[in-house]
């Protein structure tokens, strides 16, 4: 019996060891079933294309420590760097210079719905040509073409302001046709100016005329306005009857004078024009048989076929 017994404790004690044995390989083995699997989680793929959609984190776009230098941080939508500032301007306004002045610009707009005059303040902003080189605010010239870049406000006075504009940018370097006008109209005020006598008012019928844009007639007549220094507006002698600024019955305009002016459109680099002022009946005098030619970069003219009455 005592044999026996010895076996079964004999037995007993093996079978022991062999769990013992046992359990010390599967202990040593889940430590690497682990590293194994989280493998699959690392930073690098994460970031890879097509894997599970997250983003990088700070860390991972270079911030680790505090750095913020990273490239990766314009694209950041975490907001703490700033994007680079957009080169698209929120609106452009695209007219013609009719004045130029050390701060001022004076723009008449004709694809405007709020006003056909501008002014754009450049004291602070940047002028550049046509191929984005810088130029000084002397060399802009009325009949110039700009584009005008600001933030899409103004001020609704007459004219109009520009309130923030950002660039001006000369697009063409056009005829200042409203200034050549211009001249044609104070030529005509100034002869014969007994007409002009206790006058207020200066009507420009400009229905006829052909080289300047709706904008520019509009110009014109401001600048009759300020410089001549009477109130000046467009309208022809039928809407001066109709509002009551002409009596027909007795063919008089008693407050104010009546320019008429029709042309030809610029053929080459010429046209043809008439002009006349009248304040009544027996108080007229114009021009039938106008030339006027460009030479180099400056437009003149000629006043004949002169009548009065």
């Amino acid at each position: 019996m005592s044999r026996i017994r010895w076996y079964k404790r004999g037995f007993c004690l093996l079978f022991v060891l062999m769990l013992s044995l046992v359990g010390c390989q599967t202990a040593g083995t889940a430590e690497p079933d682990s590293t194994d699997s989280g493998k699959s989680m690392d930073s690098a793929d994460l970031n890879g294309s097509g894997d599970m959609g997250l983003a990088a984190t700070p860390a991972a776009a270079g911030m680790e420590g505090g750095d913020m230098s990273g490239g990766q941080l314009a694209g950041n939508s975490s907001g703490i760097a700033a994007a680079k500032p957009s080169a698209v301007p929120e609106a452009v306004m695209k007219g013609t210079v009719i004045q130029v002045s050390d701060t001022t610009i004076l723009l008449a707009v004709d694809e405007n719905a709020s006003s056909d005059l501008f002014t754009v303040g450049t004291a602070d902003i940047q002028i550049v040509d046509s191929s984005g080189n810088p130029v000084k605010a002397g060399e802009v010239l009325p009949g110039m073409v700009v584009d005008v870049e600001y933030d899409g406000f103004i001020e609704e006075v007459y004219p109009g302001i520009v309130a923030n504009p950002s660039l001006v940018r000369i697009t063409d370097a056009g005829d200042d046709m409203t200034g050549f006008y211009l001249t044609i109209v104070r030529d005509i005020f100034e002869t014969d100016s007994a007409l002009n006598s206790d006058i207020h008012t200066i009507a420009l019928d400009l229905t006829e005329v052909h080289n300047l844009t709706d904008a520019e007639k509009g110009a014109l007549a401001y600048l009759v306005w300020t410089q001549f220094g009477y109130e000046a507006f467009q309208s022809s002698w039928d809407e001066l009857c109709e509002q009551g600024y002409i009596d027909k019955d007795r063919l008089s305009f008693e407050d104010g004078i009546l320019i008429t002016l029709t042309d030809t459109p610029v053929k080459g680099s010429s046209f043809d024009f008439t002009v006349k002022k009248w304040r009544g009946g027996d108080g007229a005098i114009g021009y039938d048989d106008c030339k006027a030619k460009k030479s180099g970069p400056e437009w003149g003219y000629t006043l004949d076929g002169a009548w009065i009455s």
